[in-house]
């Protein structure tokens, strides 16, 4: 009798427990304000949202945005920003500065700058799972028609540290000292 209930036992867990599942479908809805102008120099963010992708149960998911100028996504670039819920709200400057190297990488110059162009976007679903083998799916590819861009540089990150070189240190970059900071 006690074995049967331990086999018993052992079917319920097994229906219980989750099993990891690639997922097939995952799609990025379409902005309700599709067809207007989304000028990214005058814009804090460009909200996006998705359906979360089917792992089988629910499951801790990252969502990573890719920009691009053709349908195709031949040349892309994947926004540095990761997000973990399926409501997006994605920074315009990080999306101008994608466009800006994309547009840079298609032989425009500095001074075809500002300009409306269309922009490709769809997001990459990742399973955040440091105990499994990670599972991602593609979403499919919405279009933005009138995206306007200025020529967009990343910020600039100021050094964490200073030093020092002179002839005190004979010129050599391995003894150069630390500036003392002044600032908190």
């Amino acid at each position: 009798f006690a074995g049967m209930l331990s086999f018993s036992s052992c079917e319920s867990d097994r229906d219980s427990n989750p099993v990891l599942q690639e997922p097939t479908e995952f799609v990025l809805n379409t902005p309700a304000y599709v067809n207007t102008t989304y000028d990214l120099a005058n814009s804090t963010s460009l909200e996006l949202t998705c359906s979360q992708p089917n792992f089988g149960y629910t499951a801790p998911t990252v969502y990573a945005v890719q920009v691009a100028t053709d349908i195709s996504f031949s040349n892309f670039v994947q926004l540095d920003t990761k997000y973990t819920t399926a409501k997006m709200n994605v920074d315009a400057s990080e999306i101008a500065v994608a466009m800006t190297n994309l547009k840079l990488a298609e032989n425009y110059s500095e001074s075809s700058f500002p300009m409306t162009t269309q922009m490709f976007i769809r997001v990459v679903a990742e399973l955040n799972s440091a105990t499994s083998t990670v599972a991602s799916i593609t979403s499919n590819v919405i279009t933005l028609p009138n995206v306007k861009v200025e020529f967009a540089l990343p910020p600039v990150k100021l050094p964490q540290e200073l030093h020092l070189i002179g002839g005190f240190c004979d010129w050599n970059w391995g003894n150069a000292p630390s500036m003392v900071p002044v600032y908190d």
